[in-house]
């Protein structure tokens, strides 16, 4: 492997922590970052599967929750996207992200008897 391409890949990996680092500063300072690690239970990665009602058609689901916490209520869920795109372009996603996370809640709050509320956080 050549010097020169030895030092691109170096500074690539640099960049990249960087971008990470710069991520999860964003995170950590959250308000709901302090929430959730000051709550008394709380989940990250947590599987659900289960039949939910999209658009009036009875749909079987599965998917990943990136994290939930338990609050005075139930459970809220949060929704971590890094989508490096534009205003416009994030809008339109957000409401798909939206749809999916109403339908995460549907199932948790199947699961658990507990209320659910949602939260889809733009890193």
């Amino acid at each position: 492997e050549s010097t020169l391409a030895r030092i691109a890949e170096e500074e690539l990996v640099m960049d990249r922590l960087e971008d990470l680092r710069s991520t999860v500063a964003a995170v950590t300072q959250r308000e709901g970052w302090r929430a959730m690690m000051a709550a008394p239970a709380r989940r990250q990665e947590w599987p659900v599967a289960g039949w939910v009602d999209r658009d009036g058609v009875p749909t079987y689901l599965e998917g990943v929750i990136d994290a939930a916490y338990r609050t005075d209520g139930g459970w809220h869920v949060v929704d971590g996207k890094t989508d490096a795109v534009l205003d416009e372009v994030w809008k339109a996603r957000a409401m798909a992200y939206e749809r999916q996370l109403a339908m995460y809640a549907e199932l948790l709050g199947k699961a658990t008897g507990e209320a659910v509320t949602t939260e889809l956080v733009r890193v």
